[in-house]
């Protein structure tokens, strides 16, 4: 009888010690299910930020390079993640302005002011709304409002500013200076004709105007090679000569080419 009582006070020591041993397995279990669980989600969580980021950085580099298209799509397909509803709304707006729909794109970057450069890309796309207009032989410029912006006094001019004639902006720079704004148009002075579709310079001589209304370069060469970022190139048959926009002034001598 002594034996069976310490044996039955043996078995009341060790059964509760077994079920509890039985508890901290099945807790320690769940507890690494658990932090498994949390591992994966945070792995997930970074490869998707990994994802975004990488497409973010592509999406960017499409804008920084013009590929205005490929920047639209990629910002879109971010959302709002870092902020990318509003590149793709800011890229679109170009992308628009570059498909010659200023209207349209003045009205997406009104949406934007304050960011990126918009207050600056919104007043380069008024201003790329100038177009040539005629009265009693001369042409001058108008702006939306059909207002004279360049007075008529040339014999033949472009019908549009050259977008490609401004100069060069860095998008960070949200205090742009006015000039930064200036475009150009080819100009003649001289005999003209008409044409099927457009009056034809015949005699005469081409220069520059910028969007201003200045004479950036004198009606005085037999062409203009080129007009881009602030400067330009044109010759009067034997020589060469560049401009700056800006300044309305050579830069140098005669070159020959």
């Amino acid at each position: 009888m002594k034996r069976l009582a310490i044996l039955l006070l043996c078995l009341l020591v060790c059964l509760p010690a077994t079920g509890l041993g039985e508890d901290f397995l099945v807790s320690d279990a769940q507890e690494t299910t658990a932090e498994t669980d949390a591992g994966e989600s945070i792995v997930d969580t970074l490869k998707g930020e990994l994802s975004n980021a990488a497409s973010f950085t592509a999406a960017l580099a499409a804008l920084d390079t013009g590929n205005l298209l490929d920047a639209v799509n990629a910002f879109t397909k971010l959302g709002s993640t870092y902020g990318a509803d509003q590149y793709a709304a800011y890229a679109y707006a170009l992308l628009l302005r570059l498909r010659e729909e200023p209207a349209e794109a003045e009205e997406q970057l009104q949406t934007l002011s304050g960011f990126l450069d918009s207050d600056y890309q919104l007043a380069l796309t008024r201003a790329s709304q100038l177009h040539r207009f005629a009265q009693d032989g001369k042409y001058g410029y108008v702006g939306t409002d059909g207002a004279w912006s360049i007075a008529p006094q040339f014999d033949w001019a472009e019908q549009v500013f050259r977008l490609e004639s401004v100069p060069a902006h860095d998008r960070g720079n949200t205090d742009y200076a006015p000039q930064e704004l200036y475009m150009v148009a080819k100009v003649f002075v001289g005999q003209t004709e008409v044409g099927e579709s457009d009056v034809v310079p015949l005699e005469g001589a081409y220069g520059l105007v910028r969007s201003d209304g200045v004479i950036a370069v004198p009606a005085r060469y037999t062409d203009v090679l080129w007009a881009v970022d602030g400067f330009a190139a044109v010759t009067d048959g034997s020589a060469c000569t560049l401009y700056d926009l800006v300044a309305a002034a050579p830069v140098g001598g005669q070159y020959e080419d």
